[in-house]
């Protein structure tokens, strides 16, 4: 009888594993990419007057580390590094176009970003660092 029984116990978990579906989880988009506006700056109090043709924004596309986006007055352009594990972040290579404008704060802003060297990021909001310092906060824009 007891082999009987050990034998079923075989048979039924031989069939329960043969059953059981494979689940693949596919891979999820990157929490920091997207489009992000900037809301904040620390050297700026009031960026709709330091920015009157809109503010800046970055575009980041974490599977090709690219960035693109805009300055205030140019469309700018770049690569990036990161690690989710240590939250770091390295803006590098930036360029953008050349069309002239007045009293826009480019230069700031380029050397801003070249000394972010970690983030903080939720759903809606990215925020820029170098070492705890926070240089610029983000609005992910849908």
């Amino acid at each position: 009888m007891r082999l009987k029984y050990s034998f079923a116990v075989m048979i039924i978990l031989a069939l329960t594993a043969c059953s059981t579906k494979r689940v693949v989880s596919e891979p999820q988009p990157d929490i920091l990419s997207g489009e992000w506006v900037m809301m904040s700056w620390k050297d700026f109090v009031n960026l709709p007057a330091a920015f009157p043709t809109g503010v800046p924004k970055l575009v980041l596309n974490t599977e090709e580390n690219r960035v693109h986006g805009y300055n205030g007055c140019n469309q700018i352009h770049g690569q990036f590094r990161f690690d989710r594990n240590r939250s770091s972040l390295q803006f590098f290579g930036i360029g953008s176009t050349r069309m002239f404008c007045q009293s826009v704060p480019e230069n700031e802003l380029s050397s801003t970003i070249s000394m972010v060297n970690s983030y903080r990021v939720t759903k809606d909001e990215l925020t820029l660092l170098r070492d705890n310092e926070v240089l610029m906060v983000f609005k992910r824009q849908e």
